[in-house]
């Protein structure tokens, strides 16, 4: 019986020694090195774009494209066929093409610059014919459906630059506005119109019935009716359509020496 006592304890005493032996252990242990994050994978060759002519057909897609040459030409792409768009006179330089938000396309010729351009028209969506609008050196989508803001920057004769309100037919809705010297108007939005200083790639919302600015923006990368997207200031330089005319070039100041990712904002 005592024997058997004795043969339990040691047990007892084995295991215990060997818990202790154990934690020891662990204390005195260093911790595993933790492994580094493997690198992202970098990205591989851009494929290119498919060939759709070499695609096997898949239906009618029922698109229709403005297109722009030296003629303003409606191409149906199912069935291949151009039919050119009534009323715009030719341009060998070409033309501007910007889709409002109801469909329409305002259609400009080109002057010999991307910002000299000659009297608007206004292709109405699911027409061949387009309407001349006159008295406005540039007319851009409002934020309003079925109307333009239409204005004429400042002469350097002494002209007043104005702004103004009209529908697609090109008859005024409410009064001219004085627009500011050396600025453009780029699209209206609820909050006011984008517009964009001479010799600047910086965009301002201003408000043309209060005549102020309601809030300075960077480089707008995207607009609508109800959203502005944009980055700050510095970002113009990297943009190969806006390094001619880049923002601390204008004004002397310089971008961030170590700017990292673009600041972008909504409003």
């Amino acid at each position: 019986m005592a024997g058997r006592r004795w043969t339990g304890t040691a047990a007892v005493l084995a295991v215990a020694a060997l818990v202790a032996a154990g934690g020891w252990q662990a204390s005195r242990a260093k911790p595993s090195p933790t492994r580094s994050a493997s690198p992202p994978p970098r990205p591989g060759p851009i494929r290119p774009p498919a060939d759709f002519a070499r695609l096997p057909p898949a239906g009618p897609t029922g698109i229709r494209l403005l297109v722009a040459g030296q003629r303003v030409t409606e191409l149906d792409l199912d069935s291949g066929v151009a039919r050119r768009v009534t009323g715009i006179p030719g341009s060998t330089l070409g033309y501007t093409l910007r889709r409002t938000d109801g469909g329409a396309v305002i259609v400009q010729p080109l002057r010999g610059c991307p910002v000299c351009t000659g009297t608007p028209y206004l292709v109405p969506a699911g027409s061949l014919a387009a309407t001349r609008l006159d008295g406005y050196d540039t007319v851009v989508p409002a934020a309003e459906p079925g109307m333009l803001w239409g204005y004429r920057p400042a002469g350097a004769d002494g002209r007043a630059g104005t702004v103004r309100q009209i529908d697609y037919a090109g008859r005024p809705h409410g009064p001219a506005y004085p627009l500011p010297a050396g600025r453009r108007v780029e699209r209206g939005t609820t909050a006011g119109l984008l517009t964009l200083p001479c010799c600047d790639a910086t965009f301002e919302l201003w408000d043309p019935r209060a005549d102020r600015v309601v809030r300075p923006l960077g480089v707008v990368l995207a607009a609508s009716a109800t959203r502005v997207a944009w980055a700050g200031r510095w970002w113009a330089g990297r943009s190969a359509r806006t390094a001619a005319c880049w923002p601390w070039r204008c004004r002397a100041d310089r971008p961030p020496a170590a700017p990292g990712r673009p600041r972008t904002s909504c409003c």
